[in-house]
């Protein structure tokens, strides 16, 4: 028995989760659930209607049975799996939690959003692995106006370890950088973005994060030539110096050189080069977490909510100290010592040695070598 939240589930949890699990359940996705409830919940305190919600890759039913006890505000939820094993124990973990009012079908998620297009407000893809099979039939289940959940845990291709799958996969040219997580979550972001796109419907990041073995992704839909138009300068390029640290993120690829060491710059793209995030969202969403004692949900989100204004991707601080070869300093002290030039710098999600800074890349070097 798991006791997980307001929910209680007939399983025994693996110590590691495989795709080949009777019922797949992973106590690791606790916060990446913590999160979504909450960032559901700021979704819908923003609409004016009951909304439907769809857990297409259901699996134990976890996130389901969490929508319809800890949200308020859904007239309908649908959990869908196709293996029988799942729905079995779906249908009795429901009855186990007094009988919610979840409407449980053994069906192909991609089958069933795209026979039923149009008819969700709310999709929620959690896979073993990329979500990428199942974006096109999520832009046809979607609303014209909807909200979306995504998991990747397809990390090694998305950070650039695979790059020819990363281009097979996600259609952008990848090389391996000491920001590679960030690199990662935006080339999601810009296959999420694509695939919506070609319905005419605009999707805009609400809130993205990463943890050690996955990426999760909220944001919006809305049916719009004109909104879809307007964020295509959001999709370009990373531009990063394989020598020097220096990088950059660019509509058009300009410049082929480091500008401070003449080294061959690494393209990265396309990609999504806009914000993360929306920080009123997070805000709001943290606020979600805090009131219901999520407290390193609400931790995670605080620390998002000082990456948002900073668009420069993170930097490795124990990168930098190799680069220049210098000791790492401690990160109180270096982002002291921003602060008292005048510059933002804060921690970053991403690393526990990660920082962003919107310092340029020469008076990085000379602080860090001073510190």
């Amino acid at each position: 028995m798991i006791d997980e939240r307001s929910v209680s589930l007939d399983l025994d949890p693996a110590e590691e989760p495989t795709a080949d699990d009777e019922v797949f359940y992973n106590t690791d996705m606790i916060l990446n659930r913590d999160i979504s409830v909450a960032a559901v919940q700021s979704y819908i305190d923003g609409q004016e209607r009951e909304l439907s919600l769809i857990d297409a890759l259901a699996a134990s039913g976890v996130r389901a049975f969490r929508y319809a006890n800890e949200t308020t505000g859904l007239q309908s939820i649908k959990a869908t799996d196709t293996n029988p094993n799942a729905i079995e124990n779906m249908e009795q973990n429901n009855e186990l939690n007094a009988g919610m009012d979840i409407d449980i079908e053994h069906t192909d998620a991609v089958i069933h959003m795209t026979t039923e297009a149009g008819q969700y407000d709310i999709i929620d893809i959690d896979p073993f692995g990329s979500p990428v099979p199942f974006l096109d039939a999520a832009a046809r289940g979607a609303n014209h106006e909807a909200f979306l959940g995504i998991t990747a845990t397809d990390l090694a291709t998305l950070c650039g370890s695979y790059t020819k799958t990363c281009r097979r996969r996600y259609g952008t040219w990848m090389h391996k950088t000491s920001f590679q997580h960030e690199v990662g979550i935006r080339t999601l972001i810009k296959a999420v973005f694509e695939a919506f796109a070609r319905r005419d419907m605009v999707f805009r990041p609400q809130l993205s994060f990463a943890q050690k073995h996955y990426y999760r992704l909220n944001g919006t839909v809305r049916e719009s030539k004109k909104g879809v138009n307007r964020s295509l300068d959001k999709i370009g390029y990373i531009l990063a110096c394989p020598d020097c640290c220096y990088r950059t993120m660019e509509p058009n690829v300009e410049e082929t050189t480091c500008p401070y060491c003449e080294t061959d710059l690494n393209r990265i793209g396309p990609t999504w080069i806009g914000h993360l995030g929306r920080t009123e969202f997070i805000e709001q969403t943290r606020d979600n977490c805090t009131e219901r004692g999520f407290d390193d949900a609400t931790a995670l989100l605080d620390r998002l909510i000082t990456e948002i204004p900073i668009s420069t991707p993170y930097y490795d601080t124990h990168d930098l100290a190799a680069t220049y070869n210098v000791p790492a300093p401690a990160i109180e002290d270096l982002l002291r010592a921003f602060e008292e030039r005048g510059y933002n710098a804060v921690r970053s999600h991403f690393e526990d040695t990660g920082i962003r800074t919107n310092a340029p890349l020469d008076h990085i070097r000379t602080i860090i070598e001073e510190c």
